[in-house]
C-alpha cells in the first residue's frame, strides 16, 4: 500500500529541506488514497508509482530550496507566454514542434520536464550531462512494440508539454490517464486549488530562466480543466 507521508519523508531526506507546501501534501494524501482504492496495481506496480510519485516530489522540493538559496529567482517574469491549446490526440505536439523551430520562443526541453534541477543557466555541463543521461534511459526503456513511434511524437531534446510541471502539485488532469483515480479526476475539475498548482509551475519556468536569455514561453497542455 501506497503512503503519501513515507513519500514525502522520503523527498524531504533526498533533498535536505522539509515540505511547507500543505496545499501539495494534501493533494497527495487524495491521490495516494484514490490510488489505493481504484489501482489495482500490483507489487512491482505499487513499486513503480512510489518511484514515480516520489520523484515529482523531489523535483518540486529541489524547485522550492533553489528559490530558498536565491530569492531572486522568485522575481524573474514570466513576459507574454504562448498558449497552445487543443483536445487530445488533436495534433497538439505537432503544433508545439512548429513552435519550437522559431528561436524567438523558449519551450520546456523533454529533459528538463524530467529533471529540471539544477537550472542550466546555472549549471550548464549538468544540464547536458542529464541530456545525455536521459537520452541514453530511452534507448533502454524504449518499447519496441510496432507502430509505437506513430502514437506520439517524441525527442530527448525536443519540446514536451506542462504535464511534468502541473503533476508536482498533483494538479495535472492527466494523472487519469497513469492511474486509474476517478475519485481525484473529479477533484482535480471541481475543487483543486490551481493557483497552487500554476504557481507551481510558474517557479520551474523561472528556474530554467533564471541566468540564461530570456524569451517568451510557448506552453501546451491538451487536457484544461473547464473552469
Amino acid at each position: 500500500m501506497l503512503k503519501a507521508a513515507d513519500i514525502i519523508a522520503q523527498a524531504e531526506e533526498r533533498v535536505g529541506i522539509s515540505d511547507s507546501e500543505r496545499i501539495v501534501r494534501g493533494n497527495l494524501d487524495r491521490l495516494v488514497d484514490s490510488i489505493n482504492c481504484h489501482g489495482g496495481l500490483s507489487e512491482d506496480g505499487i513499486a513503480l508509482t512510489r518511484r514515480h510519485l516520489g520523484s515529482d516530489t523531489v523535483n518540486r522540493l529541489e524547485g522550492l530550496k533553489w528559490v530558498r538559496e536565491y530569492p531572486e529567482i522568485a522575481d524573474e517574469p514570466i513576459t507574454s507566454p504562448v498558449f497552445l491549446l487543443g483536445l487530445p490526440r488533436s495534433g497538439t505536439t505537432y503544433f508545439q514542434y512548429l513552435f519550437d523551430r522559431d528561436p524567438r520562443f523558449r519551450l520546456i526541453r523533454t529533459w528538463e520536464a524530467l529533471s529540471p534541477s539544477p537550472p542550466p543557466g546555472f549549471d550548464q555541463g549538468s544540464a547536458l550531462r542529464r541530456l545525455a543521461e536521459w537520452a541514453e534511459r530511452r534507448r533502454r526503456e524504449h518499447p519496441t512494440f510496432e507502430g509505437f513511434d506513430a502514437l506520439h511524437l517524441y525527442d530527448e531534446d525536443g519540446s514536451d508539454e506542462c504535464h511534468a510541471f502541473l503533476e508536482q502539485s498533483f494538479g495535472a488532469a492527466g494523472l487519469q490517464n497513469l492511474f486509474r483515480v476517478p475519485d481525484y479526476f473529479d477533484y482535480i475539475m471541481d475543487e483543486l486549488d490551481l493557483v497552487e498548482t500554476y504557481r507551481i509551475h510558474k517557479r520551474q519556468l523561472q528556474l530554467l530562466q533564471w541566468r540564461s536569455p530570456p524569451r517568451p514561453w510557448a506552453l501546451k497542455y491538451p487536457t484544461t480543466s473547464s473552469r
